[in-house]
């Protein structure tokens, strides 16, 4: 089956799916939304070639989010056919958009002319936690929420949350939570690195780059190994911006 990755690449939540799809069998392509930081990548493990992953914003002058709520809300038509055109390329059979609402502005413009079923994970959502915001987020998502052949819940909370205010008759809903299987866990203990050195080792799963934005925990890990703590730094296909006291 022809699959689509949709939503932000060069992210946790893009490299996991994109590498269990295609270990399954799956033909997997990955339209890009992300728009700032300017992140277009070419070579994605899980992902054929180049010609699989398509940049949509990568000839755009807009510098934010707001231009794609923009395109969206008038589904501008030079950007609806970009979409359909790799669509159409790659033969696209179904598509799993990621997380939250930020993929909403591209499934608005697909599914204004396309009709290739659109399974979403929600994993978190809402998004935003000012009730202003909430209320335009559910406003402008709502046509497209009610219209999604499947929606994934990360928690029973959740899917409660979205039968209160929108109407889930239509497609399918599905509580999951991702976890771990056994199979990939040690199955002993691994030896403390602290028995090696003295000193506390932790890991940081996260995005520490500065491309992270308001989430650029940096300063802090700095102050944290000025504390003669190691800290260990998941790496998700790219360097992390250089800065006194980080190492590759």
């Amino acid at each position: 089956m022809r699959l689509l990755y949709l939503g932000r690449l060069n992210t946790l939540y893009a490299y996991s799916p994109l590498f269990v799809f295609s270990k399954n069998g799956y033909d997997v392509s990955a339209l890009n939304t992300r728009i700032s930081p300017r992140i277009f990548p070419k070579e994605i493990e899980g992902i054929e070639d180049s010609s699989c992953i398509y940049n949509l914003y990568e000839d755009t002058s807009f510098p934010y989010d707001i231009g794609r709520i923009f395109l969206a809300s008038f589904c501008v038509p030079s950007k609806i056919e970009k979409i359909g055109k790799f669509l159409r390329m790659r033969k696209i059979e179904i598509i799993l958009s990621y997380w939250g609402s930020v993929a909403f502005p591209e499934i608005k413009m697909i599914k204004k002319k396309f009709s290739i079923p659109i399974i979403h994970n929600f994993e978190t959502y809402p998004v935003y936690r000012f009730c202003p915001m909430v209320k335009f987020e559910n406003m402008f998502c709502r046509k497209e929420i009610e219209r999604l052949e499947g929606r994934i819940h990360s928690t029973s909370t959740m899917l409660e949350y979205m039968k209160r205010n929108f109407d889930l008759s239509y497609g399918r809903d599905l509580v999951f939570m991702e976890w771990m299987n056994e199979r990939f866990l040690p199955q002993k203990r691994l030896k403390k690195l602290s028995d090696e050195d003295g000193a506390p080792h932790i890991v940081f799963i996260g995005t520490p780059s500065s491309l992270a934005g308001i989430n650029d925990v940096r300063s802090q890990i700095k102050r944290i190994t000025a504390k003669n703590i190691h800290i260990h730094l998941c790496k998700i296909n790219r360097q992390i911006d250089a800065k006194p006291g980080f190492k590759d």
